[in-house]
C-alpha cells in the first residue's frame, strides 16, 4: 500500500516539475517574431494538453489505486476482525480444554502462544489419526489370527479324535498280540507234548521192534533138528468157546499196532529198521 502512495507522489512531482521547466524556458516576447510566438503558443498548448491528459490519466490511476487500497484495507480489516474473533473463540476453547489437555502441567505448552498450542494440538491429532489407522490394521490382523486360531482348534480336535481312535486301535492290536502270544505259547506247549508223546511212541515201537527182531533172530538161529515138534493142544470146551473172542482181541491189537506204525514218519521207520540191522 505504501508503494502505491509513493507512485502517486512521483506522478505529482513529475507534473509539477514539467510545469516549472516549461515556465522557466519561456523566452522574452520582445525578441521573438509573430511566427515564433505562434509556434511557441502551439508548442505550449500541445504541452498543456499533453500534461492535462497525463494528469487525467494519473488522477484515474490514483483513484483506482486508492479504491484498490481502500478495498484491500477493508478486506484486511475484516480478516483481522475474523482472526480476532477466531482467536478469542480458540482462547476460550483452550481455556476450557486446559484441565483435560493439562496444558499448565506440560512445560512445552505452558509458555507457548495460542498458535503454537494449536500447532501442537494438530500434531497430536495427526498422531491420533495415525494411531487409529494402526489400531484398525491391528484389529484386522487380530481377526485374521482369531480365524486361524479357530481353524487350528478345529484341526487339533480332529487330530485328538484320530489319536484316540489310533490309541483304541493300538489297544486292540496289543490285546490281539497278547492273545496271539498266548496261543503261540499254548501251541508250543501242545507241540512239546506231541513231540514227547511221539518220542515215547517211537521209543516204545523201537523197543518192540528190537524185541521182535531178537525173537526173529532167536527163532531163525535155532536149527530145525533142535526145534521142538509142534503139539496140537487139545482144546477144552471153554477154550473153544472163547476162541472167537481171542481172535477179535488179536485183530484189534494188530490194528492198533498198524495205526501206531502209520503215525511214525517214513524216515523214523527207516532209522528204526536200520538200527537192528546194524546190530
Amino acid at each position: 500500500m505504501s508503494l502505491q502512495y509513493d507512485q502517486a507522489f512521483v506522478i505529482r512531482f513529475e507534473m509539477s516539475g514539467s510545469k516549472q521547466e516549461s515556465r522557466g524556458t519561456i523566452p522574452h516576447t520582445n525578441s521573438l517574431s509573430k511566427s515564433q510566438v505562434r509556434k511557441l503558443l502551439q508548442k505550449y498548448k500541445s504541452e498543456r494538453d499533453e500534461a492535462t491528459r497525463r494528469g487525467e490519466i494519473s488522477r484515474d490511476k490514483l483513484r483506482a489505486i486508492e479504491a484498490a487500497a481502500r478495498a484491500r484495507i477493508q478486506e484486511l480489516r475484516e480478516k483481522v476482525n475474523s482472526l480476532n474473533s477466531e482467536n478469542k473463540s480458540l482462547n476460550k476453547r483452550i481455556s476450557q480444554l486446559q484441565p483435560e489437555l493439562r496444558i499448565d502441567a506440560n512445560p512445552r505448552l505452558r509458555s507457548k502462544l495460542t498458535r503454537e498450542v494449536l500447532k501442537e494440538l494438530k500434531e497430536r491429532a495427526e498422531r491420533c489419526k495415525n494411531l487409529l489407522q494402526e489400531n484398525a490394521r491391528l484389529n484386522q490382523q487380530t481377526e485374521r489370527l482369531a480365524a486361524d486360531l479357530v481353524q487350528a482348534e478345529h484341526v487339533r480336535k480332529l487330530l485328538e479324535d484320530r489319536l484316540q481312535e489310533a490309541q483304541s486301535q493300538l489297544k486292540g492290536l496289543a490285546s490281539e498280540h497278547d492273545r496271539v502270544l498266548k496261543l503261540c505259547e499254548e501251541g508250543k506247549a501242545e507241540r512239546g507234548r506231541a513231540l514227547r508223546m511221539n518220542r515215547l511212541l517211537r521209543e516204545s515201537l523201537l523197543q518192540k521192534q528190537q524185541t521182535l527182531d531178537k525173537c526173529i533172530q532167536t527163532t531163525a538161529s535155532i536149527p530145525i533138528y533142535r526145534r521142538l515138534p509142534k503139539r496140537i493142544p487139545t482144546l477144552l470146551p471153554e477154550a473153544s468157546a472163547r476162541q472167537p473172542e481171542l481172535h477179535q482181541q488179536a485183530g484189534k491189537m494188530r490194528q492198533k499196532f498198524v495205526d501206531r506204525v502209520s503215525v511214525i514218519p517214513k524216515e523214523n521207520r527207516s532209522n528204526t529198521s536200520a538200527k537192528p540191522s546194524t546190530n
